[in-house]
């Protein structure tokens, strides 16, 4: 009985560990289409990329009608991570921060459409 006890959690993990399967992560890099104006002009815009990959220089502001890629059909199995929970909430966007001397930092993400030239545009304001 003691050695039945005792084999009993392994004998569960094994169990959970059969019927869940293996972690997956599934999604489509997309080209889409922006613009991206800010106020004042000429301000740095940064790509930033998902689970910590180096961020991409897309220019200084105003950039027009820039292709940048976005992941899109984002699915997942037996993944909790947060950061997979962040790849799901930014699906369909682009995640940027744009910076000016002189004005604060901002980031965020800007919304895409497959079909049609998105416009944003985004106002600096000054730092204190």
């Amino acid at each position: 009985m003691p050695l039945l006890r005792a084999c009993l959690p392994l004998a569960l993990l094994l169990l959970l560990a059969g019927c869940c399967g293996a972690p997956s992560l599934d999604f489509v890099l997309e080209p889409r289409e922006v613009t991206i104006r800010t106020r004042p002009t000429g301000a740095k815009v940064v790509q930033l990329q998902p689970l910590e990959q180096d961020a991409i220089v897309l220019g200084t502001s105003p950039l027009v009608a820039i292709t940048v890629t976005v992941m899109n059909k984002v699915s997942f199995d037996n993944l909790v991570s947060p950061s997979i929970r962040e790849l799901t909430r930014h699906a369909g966007t682009v995640v940027v921060r744009i910076t000016k001397p002189g004005h604060e930092t901002f980031e965020g993400a800007l919304r895409t459409d497959p079909t049609r030239l998105v416009e944003h545009r985004i106002v600096l304001k000054r730092a204190p």
